[in-house]
């Protein structure tokens, strides 16, 4: 395995992925707007931890998207298309920056999407450098 990702994901994917990434990094300050020019003054702690992990959800739906394009270009071979079997398939190709911390994420929006369990604001935003990290080293998106 080279340290270098294969060169699959064409230019015009790319800027997709760019842009949801943006909204990704972005989601927190519209958010935020949004509360400040209504009737409320500032976000509760519980808001934040909303928005937090919504954030998680829409980075891990990023990371799903860039390994489903790696794995129908060919980069490597998964009997599905669930994330999990993505993310340890993907690793005969790509090289992992922190793959179990990625993956530790990946369980915790698991809970959080189908048991509502959510994440403290500081471990999702691990989470979310974490695979910022990942989409970077690959070149998908830029610093």
């Amino acid at each position: 395995m080279s340290d270098l990702p294969p060169k699959i994901i064409p230019d015009s994917q790319k800027i997709e992925i760019q842009g949801q990434w943006v909204l990704v990094e972005s989601a927190q300050g519209h958010i935020n707007g949004l509360f400040l020019n209504s009737n409320f003054s500032v976000p509760s702690p519980q808001a934040i931890k909303f928005i937090q992990n919504l954030r998680v959800v829409l980075a891990f739906s990023v990371l799903e998207l860039v390994l489903k394009i790696y794995k129908q270009g060919g980069a490597f071979q998964a009997p599905n298309e669930k994330l999990q079997v993505l993310m340890s398939k993907s690793q005969s190709c790509l090289a992992w920056k922190n793959y179990n911390l990625v993956d530790e994420g990946r369980d915790k929006r698991n809970k959080l999407v189908h048991q509502r369990l959510q994440m403290e604001t500081a471990k999702a935003q691990e989470y979310i450098n974490a695979i910022k990290t990942e989409l970077i080293f690959w070149n998908v998106i830029n610093e």
